[in-house]
C-alpha cells in the first residue's frame, strides 16, 4: 500500500494552519488524519498523514484551507503488529480547515459517531450455496422424455408408440383389412372387381367369353 501523501503536500501559495492535540488515555499511539473521497459515489476513507506519537501530544502543519472534512483519529498498537481492528481507537474527530488554527482532545475508547460511519466494514454479503440441484453424475436423474415400449415394439418415429403397441404404417402400406386405397384405384394385379363385372373400357372378362349384348 502506498503511504499517504501528508498534509504538507497538500499546502498552496504557503498558507498553513496549526493543528495540536492530546491524547486522553495513551502516550504511545499513531495519528490518523484522514479525509472523505466521494469520487466513486460512495463515501470511503482516504489516508492524508500518519504521526507517531510518545508522550500523548502532537502538533502538525496543516493547508489553511481543505474541501474535505479530516478525521483525527489515535490507534494504541497493543500488539506491536500494526493498527489492527482490535486495538484500542479513540477521537475520528472532524476537523475543518478554514484559515484558523485548530486544537482538539482525544479520549481513548471513545469514537465520534461520523467517525464509525465512516470507518464502519461493509456488511458481509451471505454466500448461497445451492444443493438441490441434480449432478452430472447423478444418473437417476438421467430419464428419457419417452420411455421405452416394454412389449418388444419399436417406437413411432418422433416420440411414443400407438396405444395398442404394435408399429405404425410407413411408407403408405394399406390399411387393415386388404381394402383398395382411397381414390378408386383398382388392386395390384388388374384382377376383375367381385361379381365378374367387366372392368371399364369393355375389355372381355377372363375365360374369353363376350360381353353381354
Amino acid at each position: 500500500m502506498a503511504p499517504p501523501p501528508g498534509l504538507a503536500s497538500l499546502i498552496k501559495d504557503g498558507a498553513t494552519v496549526t493543528v495540536s492535540g492530546t491524547i486522553d488515555g495513551a502516550k504511545e499511539v499513531q495519528i490518523d488524519f484522514t479525509a472523505v473521497d466521494e469520487s466513486s459515489g460512495t463515501p470511503r476513507p482516504q489516508a492524508l498523514e500518519i504521526l507517531k506519537v510518545t508522550d500523548g501530544t502532537f502538533t502538525i502543519k496543516a493547508p489553511a484551507t481543505y474541501d474535505s472534512v479530516i478525521y483525527v483519529t489515535a490507534i494504541q498498537d497493543a500488539t506491536g503488529n500494526g493498527p489492527t481492528a482490535d486495538d484500542v481507537q479513540g477521537g475520528g474527530i472532524p476537523v475543518k480547515l478554514e484559515g484558523k488554527d485548530v486544537a482538539i482532545t482525544i479520549k481513548m475508547g471513545e469514537m465520534s459517531a461520523e467517525a464509525k460511519k465512516l470507518f464502519a466494514a461493509p456488511p458481509e454479503v451471505p454466500t448461497v450455496v445451492q444443493t438441490d440441484l441434480p449432478t452430472s453424475t447423478d444418473e437417476s436423474n438421467r430419464k428419457p422424455a419417452f420411455p421405452a415400449p416394454t412389449d418388444g415394439s419399436a417406437p413411432a418415429p418422433g416420440g411414443a408408440p400407438p396405444a395398442d403397441g404394435s408399429a405404425p404404417p410407413t411408407g403408405g402400406a394399406p390399411p387393415a383389412g386388404g381394402a383398395p386405397p382411397a381414390g378408386g384405384a383398382p388392386p395390384t394385379g388388374g384382377a376383375p372387381p367381385a361379381g365378374g363385372a367387366p372392368p371399364t373400357g369393355g375389355a372381355p372378362p377372363a375365360g374369353g367369353a363376350a360381353p353381354p349384348g
